[in-house]
């Protein structure tokens, strides 16, 4: 850490500076139209206290109960406070002409200038310091942060205790700046012009108080260089990333095949090599049995699919068989998960696991890799060339100022070790999508322009894994594109299966957002440096310079068909803008389906005809970007110019080929749909296409070689029937599928209620007693309690009803969305011994508890597809009965992945709620009903659902 000596006190920096710590709480989020009701501030000069200020205000209105709940704010209390006429005088004597310091202060500072106070100075904000100085941080909220470095928080969401506690965070964030090394800081402080880029002033200010540089710097721009950076990877790049040939390995014999098989199962026998390396493993028939047949599938390479109940085991039963396979027999395994969560436990636990124990019985050292999409990797070419500018956006500056403190010390460089939140588009423009590939002398592509190269890195030592772990996305994404990324495998194991079909809608689909691509046409119009670089680098790769020279035309040429484009395309978007949001209000939906009849309307044939010119323009603008790149693209090139510009024309040449196929040329196979995102100021139009049937594409690129094939999950088949599920992706062919039950003892471990007088969801009265019910479930559960939505409005309404009820009892409420992401809600009601999270569709599986277990599980209502949902109503219309053959069966296999939320373990023991009466009233409900194991089951009145509860868990009869 820096020393006294190292900061100059003769300066004006933000250590010397007396500063206010400042805070609100208000009656909702808009200046405008809410009210201050409470006001807290400490002033301060370094560790120096100089004074305090906090008071309520009556905002002459009534507060909510959300406020009050979140605060502890009661209406009385306001009631009887000054007047903001009273406080304000009092807080801008205080404040005087100091700068202001706070959580997220841009709230704060708006709602002064709203009522009549105005600061001068530009403020601190804390949120920004720690994204800058603390860029792996999970979470970025002022309690959890306090909570972390041990700052005394006595009550959060009361103004004065979050000014304190903002202070004490600014002092500790603040030190960690001024460990940085001087140039670190120059460097930041020139990332943007804009004076709301709030770091780079404190940035500033912290250097001109550093007498030097220290040597101790925690950050160094030495640790930055290209030099630096390419040893610190410690990698050996390859001269190319293609393999010489076929690398899938011939089928065992039938000897080998049952030695192979003999041995994988003696590994799960008691006594065998995994209870003899850890004594707490129990033998348990069904991973047994699911690890003899996968092991006989990868040595004869067969196509296979096996279903696994939860407590089977799957992970360990297909890992361990394959690492054996590898170890002995030099094969390359590759497997694909849906979630990073499962990807993060095989990497990370159950790999480790696996390779000890191989490593000490046969004296095999496998390895292990983690391969990501292109975007998921930072391109240091480009951040190195965005840093050297300052023309940045205050999202733009942030992000890069979080790159250059987390490249310090990452390895991966990989984006999921920083915490983006809502800039993580941003970082695409700093990632490796649009690295162009390059040729090597013999005419082989490398995957990127040469070290330091993190995806580079990444896929060379996939390439040189035993067992190589990715995502769905990646799998398709690769197979669809020609398979340049990922190698052969002997054996591909894709585990949550069940996500297959909808990777593959998604990832052979296409998405156009109307802001993005103007951003990149705008890019590329008037004196752009990105075309103009672009073209001096063609004309000094040509080795005849002439006066015919082809290249400052395409320049011109890019630069008047971009503005064009845009002129064009604004008429383009604002026709189908239009059309869409006269069509959503009418039908009372979210998105229009461009269908037959849609094309015949007289305002489509006038997009129909924008659209001829738009796409003239957009293509001369493809045309000349190639030209330009073609010829600046010399052999192993690492110039930023060429990947961002190469970024673009991917870009502008998806967004063609998918306006061309919904504007000019309709697939059959697919569906349409269009959307206005009208929570931005200019409305941003959205136009999707996504393929109704995958499975032909599925089998044809990705199940059609000669591999083994293994798909897994614990919510496959319907009744251990696997035919709709292998129609979908493609795997007809596949043999000898296996469904294996759970061993847990379900009508022991979890109870079924089915309140018979709840309305149905659609009726009078329903989400007030759901309310009701999630209170009663929560107090009676005497642990942790989670509810599965289908609506996120419902979800955000049962918490603001909750929120105040749930205050009077020692039960924490969390609400994804409101509370954060899935993995942070589900990480919050771990961390809680008596709690009720809130989630929607995306916690319905995924993301699991890390050592604790759930008390009750409630399911508000049965999860039905959205029916206007484009994909949903497209596929559900090539069915008789579009109900029953198409809405019911996705709602079953969703009500058996939500039910798998509860029991997770032999050890757990909880209530399953379904507060949907439809499960008992409609035929239809029989469905649901069989989909999951027997348990024990209680038709009950809303009244007695805690009764029931709490005698179930206190092991009483019920």
């Amino acid at each position: 850490m820096i020393s006294e000596t190292d900061i100059r006190s003769d300066v004006a920096t933000p250590r010397n500076e007396v500063l206010i710590a400042l805070d609100l709480e208000t009656t909702g989020l808009d200046p405008s139209h809410d009210r201050i009701i409470d006001v807290g501030a400490c002033k301060f000069r370094g560790d120096e206290n100089l004074g305090s200020y906090a008071s309520l205000v009556n905002p002459r209105r009534k507060i909510s109960s959300f406020i009050t709940a979140l605060t502890g704010i009661e209406q009385r209390d306001v009631d009887s406070a000054p007047g903001w006429e009273v406080v304000s005088s009092e807080l801008e004597e205080f404040i005087g002409e100091h700068r202001l310091v706070g959580h997220n202060i841009g709230f704060d500072v708006g709602f002064l200038k709203a009522q009549g106070i105005a600061t001068s100075l530009s403020p601190y904000d804390t949120v920004d310091m720690a994204r800058v100085a603390l860029p792996r941080s999970p979470e970025f909220g002022l309690e959890r942060l306090s909570e972390r470095f041990g700052i005394v928080h006595d009550a959060p969401h009361r103004a004065f205790s979050d000014a304190l506690a903002s202070r004490d965070l600014f002092l500790l964030l603040l030190k960690m700046f001024e460990d940085m090394d001087r140039r670190v800081l120059t460097r930041m402080h020139t990332l943007s012009n804009s004076p709301r880029w709030l770091i780079g002033g404190l940035a500033s200010g912290v250097a001109a108080g550093k007498i030097s540089a220290p040597g101790g710097s925690s950050i160094s721009p030495d640790a930055l260089t290209p030099q630096s950076l390419a040893g610190r990877l410690s990698l050996d790049y390859p001269t190319h990333l293609e393999d010489e040939g076929p690398a899938v390995a011939s089928a065992l014999s039938d000897a080998e095949t049952e030695t192979f098989v003999n041995d994988v199962g003696a590994a799960f026998e008691s006594g065998g090599l995994l209870s003899k390396h850890f004594g707490s493993y129990e033998s348990r028939s069904g991973q047994k049995q699911m690890a003899e047949r996968l092991a006989r599938a990868m040595a004869k390479r067969e196509k296979v699919i096996v279903e696994a109940g939860t407590g089977i085991g799957k992970t360990i039963a297909y890992l361990l068989p394959a690492a054996l396979h590898a170890a002995r027999h030099g094969v390359k395994v590759v497997i694909s998960t849906n979630t990073i969560n499962l990807q993060e436990q095989i990497l990370k636990k159950d790999f480790e696991l696996v390779r000890s124990i191989l490593n000490a019985e046969i004296d095999a050292d496998l390895n292990a890799a983690q391969l990501k999409g292109r975007s998921n990797y930072l391109c240091y070419t480009r951040w190195r060339d965005a840093v050297s500018h300052s023309n940045h956006s205050p999202i733009e500056a942030r992000v890069l100022a979080q790159c250059m403190t987390w490249l310090n010390n990452t390895e991966s460089g990989d984006s999921a070790e920083l915490s983006l939140g809502r800039d993580a588009p941003v970082f695409s423009r700093y990632s490796a999508e649009g690295c162009p590939p390059s040729r090597d002398r013999s005419g082989r592509f490398h995957p990127c322009q040469g070290p330091p190269c993190f995806m580079l890195k990444a896929r060379s030592e996939a390439l040189t894994a035993d067992i190589l772990i990715i995502n769905h996305s990646l799998l398709i994404l690769d197979r669809v594109n020609g398979g340049r990324i990922l190698p052969e495998p002997d054996v591909l194991i894709v585990d949550e299966a069940h996500h297959l079909q909808a990777t593959a809608t998604h990832m052979m689909g296409f998405w156009i957002r109307e802001s993005l691509l103007m951003e990149d046409l705008k890019g590329l119009t008037g004196e752009s440096a990105l075309v103009h670089r672009l073209a001096q680098l063609a004309i000094s790769m040509d080795d005849e310079t002439h006066a015919l020279n082809p290249f400052p035309q395409a320049q011109e040429n890019v630069i008047e068909a971009a503005g064009k484009a845009m002129r064009i395309g604004s008429r383009l978007f604002n026709a189908i803008r239009g059309i869409t949001l006269q069509s959503v209000h009418r039908e009372g939906t979210r998105e229009l389906r461009v269908l037959g009849k849609t094309r015949q309307l007289k305002e489509w044939r006038d997009v129909a005809g924008e659209w001829t010119q738009f796409g003239q323009e957009l293509d001369k603008v493809r045309a000349n970007l190639s030209l330009l790149l073609d010829a600046a693209d010399p052999e192993d090139s690492s110039d930023a110019t060429i990947i961002n510009a190469n970024s673009v024309l991917e870009n502008i040449t998806k967004t063609y080929d998918g306006l061309a196929q919904l504007i000019d040329r309709p697939d059959e196979n697919y569906v349409y749909w269009t959307s206005v995102d009208t929570r931005r100021d200019n409305s941003d139009v959205i136009l999707q296409g996504a393929p109704l049937d995958v499975g032909e594409a599925l089998r044809t690129f990705v199940f059609n070689g000669n591999s083994s094939y293994i798909l897994t999950g614990a919510s496959i088949s319907e009744h251990g029937d696997f035919q709709r599920f292998k129609s979908t992706i493609g795997f007809e062919d596949s043999a000898d599928d296996l469904s294996i039950d759970s061993p847990f003892n379900f009508n022991e471990a979890a109870l079924i209620l089915v309140p018979e007088d709840i309305p149905d969801p659609n009726g009078p009265g329903y989400a007030a007693m759901v309310t009701d019910a999630l209170y009663d479930v929560a107090v009676a559960s005497g642990g942790r309690s989670l509810a599965l939505f289908t609506s996120n409005s419902a979800l955000n309404n049962a918490r603001e009803e909750l929120l105040q009820r749930l205050k009077r009892t020692e039960v924490r409420l969390f609400a994804q969305g409101r509370d954060g992401p899935p993995a942070r809600v589900m990480r919050l009601l771990n961390d809680s011994d008596r709690a009720l999270a809130l989630g929607s569709m995306s916690l319905w599986e995924g993301v699991d508890l890390e050592d604790a277990s759930i008390n009750a599980l409630v399911m508000t209502r049965l999860p039905f597809p959205m029916p206007f949902d484009p994909i949903h109503a497209a596929r559900s219309e090539r069915f008789e009965d579009g109900f029953n053959d198409y809405s019911v069966p996705e709602a079953v296999m969703k009500f058996r992945q939500g039910f798998g939320r509860l029991i997770r373990s032999h050890r757990d023991r909880g209530v399953f709620v379904v507060l949907d009466r439809r499960i008992i009233s409609r035929r239809y409900g029989r469905e649901f009903q069989r989909s999951i194991p027997n348990c024990t089951v209680r038709r009950v009145t809303l009244a007695r659902i805690g009764e029931y509860i709490d005698k179930w868990h206190r092991r009483e009869p019920v």
